[in-house]
């Protein structure tokens, strides 16, 4: 027993390490019973075959501590297989990470593009609200100068017919003027004879005679077109006439003569011919006092309850040279909101404008220009249709804007025709009908309308 443990102390110093020698303590102990019943018989037994024994058994260890480190070293390169697969891992769910974060801005970007093409939609709808503005306006003005141009046409044609009576009436004053002389000459001559009557009995009778005859040619002058030269109708046509004709001096010269008998339109338009400087030389003084000259007249009439009047009071005030200030504006609504409270229907939708505009009070706007739509008032019909269009005053509801663009266009106006055939063409409020469209289009054309295309650049 000595001698196994003195080799197995032995094989610990040989060999060395804990594992080796837990390994040579447990072989020890597993071959301890054998060597127990191997000196039981004979304590002085051999002792060559006892460290032969050992050695075996000491080879056995060697070959066992071979695969122990055999184990340790595959254990090893599992070890760095394991550390080689978790590398792979680590790099794996780098990947993922960016992956996921390429992703996030991804959706940022998508986010930043929406928001992007959001505003670009409202820029442009706003620019489609300015140009179907800008359109309106361009439709009215030519609207008025188609108005103006058969103006002319018919005040030309007027003009022709009354300098062919004027002509006549000139040749037969002619004629009398003649036929006077020869009279007078007729008379000088008899009067030398004692049988003809004394002259101051002709002239007296020429008196009386002209009594009955003046009044008799002022009447037959009225019911055939041509009117006394001192009639303040008759000054306003002469006026009109050289106007038309580029005579402007003597346009004003008898303009003035009007206004000065106390024609209140007359007045009102010198006042903006020399506020603008229109076919006369601008003065802001002069357009002052025939203003207020002619705001006086309307005033007066207004105050006893006259609609037109109290509209064209409104009109005097709300005229965009004069209300610049707020004080005018008011003024204007005050004399508007007589008339229209009357059932007055321009003065409701010139009410309704100064809401919008001026005011910027949507609800009034709209109860005022519905009032006038309902009475078949183009114009506020389509305003009224603009504000449903872009919901302003009411919710948005392109079905009532096509309702009241529809009215509207059926009165024949330009601007109405064409936003209702763009309705038609984007299938707002109605089913698209690329015909429809094109119809309302033609027809705003047709009208010498115009409309504003607006080119939008990155």
């Amino acid at each position: 027993m000595e001698a196994v443990i003195e080799i197995i102390e032995e094989g610990v110093k040989k060999f060395g390490g804990e594992i080796v020698g837990g390994i040579l303590l447990a072989v020890a102990l597993w071959i301890f019973p054998g060597l127990r019943k191997f000196f039981g018989g004979n304590k002085s037994g051999n002792g060559d075959d006892t460290e032969s024994e050992m050695r075996r058994q000491l080879e056995i260890l060697q070959q066992e501590e071979q695969q122990l480190a055999y184990l340790r070293e595959t254990l090893n390169r599992h070890d760095e297989a394991l550390k080689h697969t978790e590398s792979q891992t680590a790099e794996e769910i780098r990947r993922k990470s960016e992956i996921q974060r390429q992703l996030e801005e991804h959706r940022r970007e998508e986010e930043r593009v929406k928001a992007e093409i959001q505003r670009r939609q409202e820029a442009l709808r706003q620019a489609e609200e300015k140009r179907a503005e800008e359109a309106r306006r361009k439709a009215e003005i030519a609207r008025q100068l188609e108005e103006k141009r058969r103006e002319e046409e018919r005040i030309r044609a007027e003009i022709q017919l009354k300098e062919e009576a004027l002509r006549q009436a000139e040749a037969r004053k002619a004629e009398e003027s003649r036929q006077r002389e020869e009279a007078q000459r007729q008379l000088e001559a008899m009067g030398k004879s004692s049988q003809v009557p004394r002259s101051d009995d002709w002239s007296e009778k020429f008196r009386k005679a002209a009594f009955y005859a003046v009044p008799l040619i002022v009447v037959v002058c009225i019911l055939i077109g041509v009117r006394p030269f001192y009639s303040v109708e008759a000054q306003k046509e002469l006026g009109d006439k050289y106007q038309s004709a580029g005579d402007y001096s003597r346009a004003l010269y008898w303009y003035r003569k009007t206004a000065e008998h106390g024609d209140v339109a007359t007045q009102s338009k010198l006042a903006f011919m020399y506020y603008l400087g229109h076919c006369v030389t601008e003065d802001k003084a002069e357009a002052k006092k025939w203003w207020t000259k002619a705001t006086e007249h309307y005033r007066q009439a207004a105050e006893r309850g006259g609609v037109q009047a109290q509209f064209n009071l409104g009109n005097m005030y709300d005229f965009p040279f004069w209300a610049m200030d707020k004080d005018y504006s008011s003024q204007a609504a005050k004399w508007y909101l007589k008339a229209a409270e009357q059932g007055h229907a321009e003065a409701q939708y010139k009410l309704g404008n100064l809401y919008y505009y001026n005011f910027k009070n949507n609800n009034e706007a709209i109860k005022w220009y519905l009032k006038a739509a309902e009475q078949e008032y183009a114009q506020a019909q389509y305003s009224l249709g603009c504000m449903y269009y872009r919901g302003e005053g009411v919710k948005q509801d392109y079905n009532q804007a096509v309702k009241w663009y529809q009215k509207s266009a059926e009165q024949g106006d330009a601007v109405a025709q064409y936003d209702l055939g763009d309705m038609y063409e984007n299938g707002y409020g109605v089913s698209r009908d690329v015909d429809e469209a094109n119809k309302w289009h033609e027809k705003a054309l047709e009208q010498g309308y115009q409309p504003l295309i607006i080119e939008i650049v990155d």
